[in-house]
């Protein structure tokens, strides 16, 4: 963790004695900026994102709450238990990488005004929400009578298979309507926690919940959504498939205990998992592999049965390979006399966070990303 906001600079790694604020080996992934800093790349410097506990986000805190439980830097945060201990920040700005969150500090008069605390984004979304440290409040020597304590709700994550809208009332209406979200890939599909359910006047069942879709304009605000299984489904596994594949770009950790700490062993994209049992933990589920190890059953991560992508591709036409899914920064033509082959290492989705377009899949290839239009490549095998 470290807070800049009181620091000026024309440029953080200049001869204004900034070019040395981290070691070699120090991460940062809590930080504090003042609209004065002026970033570049080699600054901050951020985990191994491949250990599968952070997603590579940069996440405006804003008046949410984040707890860590160390605040060390050079501890390198790969268990994320050593992370954050409370995560539910409420900002409206969010950055997709470091790159981009550099790029927004470039000194020009779109940086953002104020002082702006971010945070890396854990993948470990069992833990968002989470529940803040309470100070006991003293109980009185002769505290009143009080009615029985009765059974509470227990909050549970869902996600939207279908375009849904989400309502500030419960009788949906237009004018009611908060916002839409689109139907999207499975991996990127967005997600609600549920902290009640209720009916409209006419009787139709309705889910009130919490907005967990990172880039949504309503993020952290609460509604209702329909409780449709047609529409929603939840985000955890609730029983087990013979076998699952991986599907997070990012691929997932398997661990020794369903608490999902110490990374034992890592599982790229495309593996597939054979499954032996779902375990339930907390208000989440894991899958316990044949191999021993535990993984998450979340949805974003992992698909039931097979899921194939063809591993080698090849241009029917000229194509381009780019720098981003979004298909920006062009780094090689391929001209369509070349019939360039690739072996496909990935796949993901374009406008992973946003809720207005769908997402157009791409191919991960050495160097970039392809796409993945038919008209364009055909797959070989």
């Amino acid at each position: 963790m470290i807070n800049l906001a009181n620091f000026s600079s024309q440029n953080m790694n200049s001869t204004d004695g900034f070019s040395n604020i981290f070691d070699a080996d120090d991460v940062v992934t809590d930080i504090t900026l003042s609209p004065s800093i002026i970033l570049n790349q080699t600054t901050v410097k951020e985990p191994n994102l491949s250990i599968g506990s952070f997603t590579g986000n940069w996440v405006d805190v804003g008046n949410g709450n984040v707890t860590l439980l160390s605040k060390t830097p050079s501890l390198l945060y790969h268990n994320l238990s050593d992370n954050y201990l409370y995560y539910d920040p409420k900002g409206s700005t969010s950055f997709d990488s470091t790159a981009a969150l550099f790029a927004a500090y470039d000194g020009s008069d779109s940086t953002p005004s104020g002082n702006v605390h971010y945070v890396l984004e854990p993948s470990d979304t069992s833990r968002i929400p989470g529940s803040p440290p309470v100070t006991p409040i003293p109980t009185p020597n002769n505290p009143a009578p009080t009615e029985p304590d009765t059974a509470t709700f227990q909050p549970f994550a869902v996600t939207a298979t279908k375009k849904i809208g989400l309502y500030s009332s419960k009788d949906f209406s237009a004018a009611s309507r908060l916002a839409w979200f689109v139907q999207k890939p499975q991996l990127k599909q967005p997600t609600f926690t549920v902290i009640g359910t209720t009916k409209s006047t006419a009787g139709n069942a309705r889910y009130q919940v919490r907005d967990t879709t990172r880039g949504s304009a309503t993020y952290g605000q609460t509604g209702y959504i329909t409780t449709q299984s047609a529409y929603v489904t939840r985000t955890y596994y609730e029983s087990a498939p013979e076998v699952v594949t991986v599907i997070n770009p990012g691929g997932i950790n398997g661990y020794n205990s369903a608490a999902l700490k110490q990374p034992q062993k890592a599982y790229k994209q495309g593996t597939r998992l054979t499954v032996k049992k779902v375990v339930t933990h907390n208000a989440t589920t894991r899958f316990l592999l044949t191999n021993g190890k535990y993984v998450s059953a979340n949805k974003h991560f992992v698909t039931a049965g097979q899921y194939k992508v063809p591993t080698k591709v090849q241009a029917k036409t000229a194509v381009n390979r780019y720098a981003t899914v979004n298909l920006t920064k062009k780094n090689k033509h391929y001209p369509k006399k070349a019939h360039a082959v690739f072996k496909v290492l990935g796949w993901d989705y374009s406008r992973g966070t946003s809720t207005t377009t769908a997402g157009t899949l791409r191919y991960r290839v050495a160097g970039g990303y392809i796409t993945a239009n038919p008209k364009y490549v055909k797959a070989l095998n």
